[in-house]
């Protein structure tokens, strides 16, 4: 019986996973039938409008969003989720981008569970690291030691901009001296390095994981989705990165301009970068994750940058 392989695809807010994995896409699809799993902590996926906006080639994509499916209170509504997206669509090969917050040291759980274990199988995990952002935020979030605890392969991402190469080594070498370093810009790297993609896949290279007591669930952090028409100038969106920038860990989306052209944004621990898009959407829609923050607190800000 053929399995199934998955590729987990693992990494904190805005290290490039997305990027990799179009990248993957982009290679393979339609050489292989790929499908994407992508797990988001907000209530919704902007990453999956990305990619679709994006990729042209064919891929199917299943969309988990509001949690991480590691969370044992999800757990059992994604083993189902998967049996029938796999059984609907049979892919030769599975993506699985995991949420930046996620703690996926339990993920045996997941794959080893009596309903998937004859259809998948994990065959390799890759973790992405933000070169820029690791040092300090890796002390302050154990997922993202988890998440490097269990790779095979690990990318230090984004090494074109100012960062501290050797503390980050010493600091994953300590974790995992075993899991193959790659330095990337812009997540890219030769494919083949990472998959190994070669027409066929050893069936038998299944990935054995273990479990950890006390692994941590959902982080005490909040994620709010903000949607409105009302457009802001272009002028006015640094005033508006600056305002909200100290209290949002991640914030990535679209706004609509007052010229009527849309860009998107993303910004990760106070760096952003905005790139124009063409969407038949009217709406400006940002997903904001950070701690004490809320919808109104989101939309306060929107309103006074757009009427200065």
């Amino acid at each position: 019986m053929f399995k199934i392989p998955i590729y987990l695809v693992t990494g904190y807010l805005g290290s490039g996973k997305t990027t990799f994995i179009r990248q993957i896409l982009e290679t393979y699809a339609g050489k292989e039938k790929i499908a994407i799993i992508q797990n988001e902590f907000a209530p919704a996926n902007v990453d999956g409008q990305d990619l679709k906006r994006h990729i042209n080639k064919d891929f199917e994509l299943l969309e988990i969003n509001n949690g991480s499916v590691f969370c044992v209170c999800l757990l059992s509504g994604f083993v189902k989720s998967l049996k029938a997206f796999v059984s609907e669509h049979k892919p030769g090969l599975i993506l699985m981008e995991a949420s930046g917050l996620s703690d996926p040291v339990s993920i045996g759980q997941i794959f080893g569970s009596s309903e998937l274990q004859d259809d998948v199988f994990l065959i390799g995990v890759i973790c992405i690291i933000d070169a820029v952002n690791f040092v300090k935020m890796h002390s302050k979030m154990p997922q993202i030691s988890h998440q490097i605890m269990i790779a095979d392969h690990i990318l230090i991402n984004k090494t074109d901009l100012p960062c501290n190469l050797k503390e980050i080594d010493t600091t994953i070498n300590k974790i995992n001296p075993l899991a193959k370093k790659h330095y990337t810009v812009q997540s890219n790297i030769p494919c083949d390095t990472i998959l190994g993609i070669t027409g066929s896949i050893d069936q038998k290279a299944q990935k054995k994981y273990f479990f950890l007591q006390g692994v941590s669930n959902r982080p005490d952090i909040q994620s709010i989705v903000l949607k409105t028409s009302k457009p802001m100038k272009f002028d006015n969106l640094q005033r508006f990165i600056r305002f909200i920038s100290g209290s949002c860990y991640r914030l990535k989306g679209t706004i609509i301009l007052d010229n009527g052209k849309t860009i998107s944004i993303q910004l990760v621990a106070g760096d952003y970068r905005f790139e124009e898009i063409i969407t038949s959407s009217k709406l400006t829609e940002l997903i904001a994750i950070g701690e004490g923050i809320s919808v109104q607190y989101l939309k306060s800000a929107y309103n006074e940058a757009s009427q200065a």
